[in-house]
């Protein structure tokens, strides 16, 4: 029962256009800190989410279930606001969006305004560069 209900939850979130999620989101009053990992657990093993980072969650879309991680850029945004970090995409990453680039990078590249750890699941690669001056660097928004 409580697999089911987690999936509804999942699936309502992402059909009102939510794509990530934090543990707190996703407690319930009574749950044990081992009740919740055994939830998140259960659908990180049916491939519905995956978690790049401690806490915070990430829904796999139809697209691409079945695979361990979805692309970066798809989760950046919403993982920089969950670590309260500055960022911006850098290097090829940038490069790609830019149109300056022929071809995929290997990794996904953000520049942050304080260390975080990278990020490695399978092939799936985000290289986090600490700079202080990321306020300070010119920006181009994209969405």
């Amino acid at each position: 029962m409580g697999n089911i209900a987690s999936r509804k939850t999942i699936e309502d979130w992402l059909s009102a256009g939510k794509s990530w999620f934090t543990d707190s989101d996703f407690q319930r009053p009574k749950d044990t800190p081992a009740a919740l990992n055994a939830r998140l657990n259960r659908l990180r093993k049916q491939h519905y989410i995956f978690t790049p980072y401690r806490g915070f969650h990430v829904i796999i879309t139809d697209v691409y279930r079945g695979f361990e991680a979805i692309p970066a850029e798809q989760y950046i945004d919403g993982l920089m606001k969950y670590l309260d970090a500055n960022y911006y995409v850098a290097f090829l990453s940038a490069a790609l969006f830019l149109g300056a680039s022929h071809q995929k990078p290997m990794c996904f590249q953000v520049c942050t305004n304080r260390q975080i750890r990278n990020i490695e699941l399978g092939n799936h690669k985000v290289i986090f560069t600490q700079n202080q001056d990321v306020e300070a660097a010119k920006k181009i928004l994209m969405k």
